[in-house]
């Protein structure tokens, strides 16, 4: 099975004035979460993580602060990081919580409670 994941832009550092242009978003704060349906439960689990941009450079599109959208946000955070690799762990911890690789059994010379 797999996980179907969303991600998510929780917040953005800004750069007030920068080469002529205002509100010059130079990271983001991303978190990526995967939920998975199985044994009749639901598992989720998430990571967090901050990318870093560079600034336009002269000559290249810019867009205003307020007409950003999440999409191009993420877009700029997956040139910063691998998406693959952060959803394959996201999904490796989903999948140690759905078959835990190790558990704890009771002792076996201590009589169970009553």
């Amino acid at each position: 099975m797999s996980a179907t994941f969303t991600w998510t832009i929780a917040n953005m550092q800004s750069v007030p004035q920068l080469d002529g242009q205002t509100d010059v978003v130079v990271q983001a704060t991303w978190v990526c979460t995967g939920v998975e349906v199985a044994n009749g439960k639901t598992y989720t689990n998430s990571t967090q993580g901050a990318g870093g941009f560079s600034a336009p450079q002269q000559g290249q599109p810019f867009t205003p602060y307020g007409q950003l959208t999440p999409e191009q946000v993420l877009g700029w955070v997956w040139q910063t990081i691998s998406q693959e690799k952060i959803e394959s762990s996201v999904q490796g911890a989903l999948n140690n919580e759905i078959n835990p690789p190790t558990v704890e059994l009771p002792l076996p010379w201590v009589a169970p409670a009553a």
